[in-house]
């Protein structure tokens, strides 16, 4: 299992915690991978308290189920087949909890994923991943135009929309042509943020949140 895995890779023990609620384990660890999704299924909600700026507060899960669900309690039980990773340990598969936040990633078949090993399990933090896809010279990257995008070229051509329907405003908005290329209805993307870059930005947004 993943977890076991991951608190193989812990720094440190923690001296003993109260039990309830579920101690916060100073050996908690992050990590990250490209992975392809096997499977994504919906589970009873677990109530997950998240710190007011937007960590995960230290104390755990809430365990008052009566409550009404939020978007960020964990929601979805995610496997991923791991096709790309620096921690050698994580094993072929990973497994994690997360919330009904997760359009960002959880739409395409691959994507960038951080995960969470905590005292309450494995978890992915909200907004710690990108959708990725493969890019012609054997990296990965996202489709957008954010700060540190640049010209890319994904391998396969894969289509990202079609224009079938649209004005030639709602094209010119949602595809612009400095993102975009369209070949009779089909929409490729041309330009995104390579897997380095990626890390690195989900990382920075990290380093505040998580112990």
């Amino acid at each position: 299992m993943i977890a076991t895995v991951l608190l193989a890779l812990a720094l440190a023990a923690s001296p003993p915690e109260p039990a309830d609620p579920p101690a916060y384990r100073a050996t908690s660890r992050v990590i990250y991978l490209v992975g392809e999704q096997l499977s994504f299924d919906r589970v009873d909600c677990v109530r997950y308290r998240w710190a007011a700026d937007g960590g995960i507060n230290p104390a755990g899960h809430s365990g008052q189920a009566a409550e009404p669900c939020d978007v960020d309690d964990l929601q979805f039980r995610a496997r991923y087949r791991v096709l790309e990773s620096p921690f050698a340990e994580t094993g072929s598969e990973v497994e994690f909890l997360t919330s009904a936040w997760n359009d960002y990633y959880a739409h395409t078949r691959t994507a960038l994923i951080y995960v969470y090993d905590s005292a309450d399990g494995v978890n992915h933090p909200p907004g710690a991943a990108v959708s990725v896809y493969p890019t012609v010279d054997g990296d990965w990257a996202s489709c957008d135009a954010d700060e540190d995008a640049e010209s890319i070229e994904f391998a396969g051509n894969p289509v990202f929309g079609r224009i079938s329907g649209m004005s030639p405003y709602g094209i010119t908005q949602t595809y612009p042509s400095a993102n975009f290329a369209i070949v009779d209805e089909a929409v490729y993307c041309i330009r995104g943020r390579r897997l380095q870059t990626l890390i690195d930005d989900l990382g920075r947004n990290l380093a505040g949140r998580l112990p």
